[in-house]
């Protein structure tokens, strides 16, 4: 086996947050931490300002200390991730140690908008095999929980997606129901 499969970071985001190191899955616990890990993995390897992520992470007041308060949950993050180079701090802020195609949502959009290309362009077998592939979890070794995934399962049903979530508009909350607004 390629030492390489055996370390790589992948990520998912469409359903339940999920870090898997090669096989392991990577319990990352605590919101703030998780928070991090979603923004970095949202920007598929490529560095995300500090000041971005403080942000992010602390919307409503800041730390008194802001960069100390991120630097601390960068750590962290490295420790949990099991490698100190899994978050780089590089020119222009921080960044995961992954690739696009790591991140679930980031490979569902870029082929999704492979397939919608190759429709315009009136190629639908293409279109076809990029969409259908799109609709696809990456497969995991040993199985996994990759029949369970909100893609697969809407896959499956005949429909593309459940109209919220990442796949469309509106948050959702526990139990897949639009979180109730406080009235004003």
């Amino acid at each position: 086996m390629d030492e390489d499969a055996e370390t790589r970071l992948r990520v998912t985001l469409l359903g339940a947050v999920e870090v898997r190191r090669g096989d392991t899955v990577v319990p990352v616990p605590g919101a703030r931490l998780r928070g991090l890990l979603i923004r970095l993995a949202l920007a598929g390897g490529r560095a995300v300002d500090a000041g971005v992520l403080v942000d992010a992470l602390w919307p409503e007041e800041g730390p008194a200390d802001p960069a100390n308060a991120l630097q601390t949950l960068v750590s962290r993050l490295r420790r949990v991730l099991g490698a100190s180079d899994a978050v780089a701090q590089v020119e222009g802020g921080y960044r995961l140690g992954v690739a696009d195609d790591d991140v679930d949502v980031l490979r569902f959009e870029r082929l999704a908008a492979a397939g919608r290309e190759r429709l315009r362009a009136g190629d639908p077998q293409s279109a076809a095999a990029l969409l259908d592939e799109a609709g696809r979890p990456v497969p995991r070794r040993g199985g996994g929980a990759v029949g369970r995934h909100p893609v697969d399962r809407a896959v499956r049903r005949g429909r593309g997606g459940s109209g919220r979530g990442p796949a469309g508009p509106g948050p959702v909350g526990r139990r897949g129901r639009a979180p109730e607004r406080p009235a004003r």
